[in-house]
């Protein structure tokens, strides 16, 4: 697994798209892994598994997945198996809110 200090380097290498299409109601930016140079690509699965390992779970709307925190954002991939993760998105953490689950039982929303 990558440590942190590559996966700062990943976000800070990388030119993150903004997703017109989502702009009004869930306005995030994205990479895609065919648009990164040979270094990066390689690394996406690497950067899935860090934010599965290092995230929180957290749903937004009704979709769970899990969240990183670093610099002012959410990071997040869609789920699909780490080799085949084409995107990684990221979001301003002051233009979300999510539902954190504390339990299996118990869940509390949050700004």
């Amino acid at each position: 697994m990558i440590s942190i200090e590559e996966f700062k380097r990943f976000v800070a290498d990388n030119n993150w798209i903004f997703a017109k299409t989502y702009a009004e109601w869930a306005p995030h930016e994205y990479v895609v892994k065919d648009k990164l140079d040979e270094r990066n690509q390689a690394l996406v699965p690497e950067v899935v598994a860090f934010i599965r390992e290092n995230g929180f779970p957290a749903f937004f709307g009704n979709q769970e997945h899990k969240y990183l925190y670093y610099d002012c954002h959410y990071y997040w991939e869609m789920g699909d198996d780490p080799g085949k993760t084409i995107i990684i998105n990221r979001c301003k953490y002051d233009d979300y809110r999510m539902t954190y689950r504390k339990s299996n039982n118990e869940e509390r929303g949050t700004t």
